[in-house]
């Protein structure tokens, strides 16, 4: 959080930071998620939480902020090049009355390197950054592949001969 004071004429700014946040790794977010046969289910679960919000009008999505594409200028480096799909988007949501707020960053498309991404979790209550997730775009993966086996739970015949 930044505070701003202006004494004798000029401004101060003082940065408050949230001594608590927690910052974890890719390895230790594999880790977690694969510590528990009872992972997958929970998320599947959280998953189908989510999209029900969603339909019922209690999940708020912001629009999403994406640079490096059209109609934005490219990155550098790249401007002949026809090859070009480089991009960065910044994703967010909430559910009303939750405890959090996530921002999702994800990059990729050549000529970046790889795909990136992490996760900022805000809480509700005090705005602070409770945790930094820097787990290189696997999140995004597991989720989709999360509401994957959610659609097939929910769309898929009872029986298949």
């Amino acid at each position: 959080m930044l505070i701003v004071n202006k004494q004798d004429g000029f401004f101060h700014y003082k940065y408050i930071v949230n001594r608590n946040m927690k910052i974890f790794q890719r390895s230790e977010i594999e880790e977690a998620i694969s510590s528990s046969t009872a992972f997958a289910t929970k998320l599947i679960d959280e998953i189908e939480r989510g999209f029900c919000a969603y339909s019922e009008g209690k999940f708020n999505a912001c629009p999403i902020q994406t640079m490096g594409a059209p109609p934005m200028d490219k990155f550098p480096d790249s401007e002949d090049d026809s090859r070009y799909a480089a991009q960065v988007c910044v994703k967010s949501g909430y559910i009303g009355g939750d405890d959090y707020f996530v921002l999702k960053v994800a990059s990729g498309g050549y000529p970046l390197p790889d795909n990136w991404g992490c996760m900022q979790v805000f809480s509700q209550r005090t705005g602070k950054l409770e945790a930094l997730l820097l787990d290189d775009g696997i999140l995004t993966e597991i989720r989709t592949a999360a509401a994957g086996a959610l659609a097939a739970k929910v769309l898929a015949p009872k029986q298949i001969d």
